[in-house]
């Protein structure tokens, strides 16, 4: 019965899908948003299948990466040994293996394991000069995500749970804080520093003023 129920899953996750269909599952993720159908259907044709079983390493660390992955079924464990966060769990939608787009960077820290039985649609790095204009589109869609998990696996966010998947995340200059204030709220805390510099004013006045007169007296 087990074995039936292993060739019943090899046949469900290794059965063809059209490219239509595989245009289709993409398309709704992040990374594509805005692409041209075109691009679209040309990364879609060039999707290989790739089976992995519970357990099994797709990738080890510090191992450059030949294939982009996208997470089509099952799941994906991403472990990091810096002091951020360590575990990540991927899911149908998700991706992995982005740093093929990078090759000049710094190598990949993490490992990258099937979690479940899982079927991943792979983007073989032998094809991107056949469809230059599409691998570029993703390289500038993923490159400032690809940056955000890096914050994130670079510092320990309590916020963060094992299972939730980050996209993005960026440190913010001062200035874009003070630009997101609320104008009234800015206005106030302008009042309140009027207010106290004025009161500081009045009370060094006092001040000298006492000094003058007890240096008369």
């Amino acid at each position: 019965m087990a074995a039936l129920l292993c060739e019943w899953i090899d046949r469900m996750l290794s059965s063809p899908r059209s490219p239509e269909a595989v245009a289709a599952f993409i398309e709704k993720m992040h990374i594509f948003h805005n692409i041209k159908e075109e691009h679209l259907f040309q990364i879609a044709d060039y999707l290989e299948d790739r089976v992995f079983r519970a357990g099994q390493v797709i990738l080890d660390s510090e191992q450059p990466s030949e294939n982009f992955y996208i997470i089509y079924d099952g799941q994906v464990s991403l472990n990091y040994t810096d002091k951020g966060q360590q575990h990540l769990t991927l899911v149908p939608g998700d991706y992995c293996g982005a740093d093929v787009f990078f090759p000049g960077k710094k190598k990949r820290n993490a490992k990258m394991t099937a979690k479940s039985d899982v079927l991943l649609l792979t983007l073989p790095s032998s094809v991107f000069g056949q469809i230059p204009e599409a691998v570029d589109f993703l390289r500038k869609q993923i490159e400032p995500f690809l940056s955000a998990r890096k914050l994130l696996i670079k510092n320990n966010f309590s916020w963060v749970d094992e299972n939730e998947t980050v996209y993005f995340a960026t440190r913010k200059h001062i200035i874009l804080f003070w630009r997101r204030l609320p104008l009234s709220l800015i206005l106030s805390l302008v009042a309140v520093a009027a207010t106290c510099l004025s009161l500081w004013h009045g009370l060094m006045s006092l001040l000298i003023l006492s000094l003058g007169l007890f240096a008369v007296s």
